[in-house]
């Protein structure tokens, strides 16, 4: 499913992803009762790239920071492992911050980055995990992308960013890799 972010919540610079990053990422500090509600989400998202004197939505829940975020990725997996893609793929989000892991620094200009709708303490679902894998074989193919290269936004960014939460077992990335593993041989077995 499309359902693209306007242009002002991502770079217009060019993408040819060599990474992929884990999030998660909901409502719930706004919209506690359709916290993992993909429209609100992705609502939610798009107000943080506004200055907060434009915001349609978001300045009505919270008097936060009168800073724009930068927040963005290329897709959304909802619980029921529908994916919304948010962000051209060959566009750069603003999803990574600043970020340094295996020798590399600015993940946003060469990763890919997912959103999995849910929080620190939510886990995630069976369809998650599934469709997660089916997306990243994907683009690991046609991008030509390691398993080494995907990984959690922890570990771009520790001490900063706890998500999706890999350290404190909320997100089970053995888990993801493994099905990943079986989506790409089977993708490589169709060919």
């Amino acid at each position: 499913m499309e359902m693209y972010l306007p242009s002002n919540c991502y770079r217009d610079a060019e993408l040819v992803p060599k990474a992929i990053v884990i999030h998660y990422f909901s409502a719930i500090n706004v919209e506690p009762k359709d916290a993992y509600s993909l429209e609100i989400a992705w609502r939610l998202m798009m107000d943080l790239n506004l200055p907060k004197d434009q915001r349609l939505w978001y300045l009505k829940k919270t008097n936060d920071s009168d800073k724009r975020f930068y927040a963005s990725a290329h897709c959304f997996i909802d619980r029921d492992g529908e994916i919304a893609l948010t962000v051209p793929e060959d566009r750069q989000a603003y999803h990574a911050g600043r970020s340094e892991y295996m020798g590399r620094k600015n993940w946003n200009g060469f990763s890919y980055g997912i959103e999995l709708i849910g929080s620190a303490t939510s886990g995630f679902t069976d369809a998650q995990y599934i469709h997660c894998a089916k997306h990243c074989a994907r683009l690991m193919r046609e991008y030509k992308i390691g398993l080494d290269w995907i990984v959690g936004h922890e570990e771009i960014a520790p001490g900063r960013k706890k998500d999706p939460g890999i350290a404190t077992g909320n997100f089970d990335m053995v888990r993801l890799k493994r099905l990943i593993k079986g989506q790409y041989q089977l993708l490589a077995s169709k060919n």
